[in-house]
């Protein structure tokens, strides 16, 4: 967690923890936010529940520039403290997804009853523990639980085939963050591989968003 030893590299006499890191979170910042101009106002609760997915997984990249980037700055303690929100933050962001998908289907309307809570005892568990396996467990089944409700809803629109293809594609991404495999230790590590992944997902949810409202629309 807080770095002990200070083995990344120096901008202009800026330390800088892990480049790769930050240069991903910041991609993902831009790319969230991007995408939230693009969509434009929400029109349901649909695209509600996805556009507050985005920001909190932009906001979250957000803290992820600071604690991957510039840990030694922060502090022990603001490090801690921004480490844990920022990670509370996609966990929020994973309830508006199981949001999303279960109220566009009625018949899986009970699971709204603990996506709530589920969040709730996550978060909790990220601070008692500061360990991010909290976070990769409920990432899991909330992408697990999203997938299976839009496989087993028969679903015939292109915008719900795109939103299962963007879970999938992230799901993926979680056996990365598992395998551990570094390509650069400084700039292409394994947490940089699984950002790459969720840029496209971030896309492809933007997509099924638009395509959901136009042809709400028509």
């Amino acid at each position: 967690m807080y770095p002990e030893n200070l083995n990344g590299i120096y901008f202009n006499d800026i330390y800088v923890h892990e480049p790769g890191a930050l240069i991903s979170n910041a991609a993902i910042c831009l790319v969230s936010y991007s995408l939230l101009i693009f969509m434009g106002k929400s029109r349901s609760k649909f695209d509600r529940d996805w556009k507050n997915f985005i920001l909190l997984i932009g906001l979250g990249a957000t803290g992820g520039i600071l604690t991957h980037g510039f840990p030694t700055y922060l502090g022990e303690t603001w490090m801690y403290i921004i480490w844990g929100v920022k990670n509370t933050l996609v966990v929020f962001a994973n309830f508006y997804a199981g949001m999303a998908v279960v109220r566009r289907f009625e018949k899986f309307s009970i699971y709204r009853k603990w996506l709530l809570a589920k969040a709730v005892v996550v978060s909790s568990a990220l601070f008692a523990v500061y360990n991010f396996l909290p976070a990769v467990i409920d990432l899991a089944f909330t992408y697990i639980l999203v997938i299976s409700v839009l496989s087993s809803a028969t679903i015939a629109d292109r915008s719900s085939r795109i939103l299962r293809s963007a879970f999938i594609l992230a799901l993926l991404s979680g056996v990365l963050y598992l395998v551990k495999y570094d390509v650069d230790r400084l700039w292409f590590t394994h947490k940089d591989m699984v950002h790459v992944f969720v840029l496209f997902s971030l896309i492809l949810i933007s997509r099924a968003v638009m395509i959901s409202r136009r042809r709400t629309e028509s």
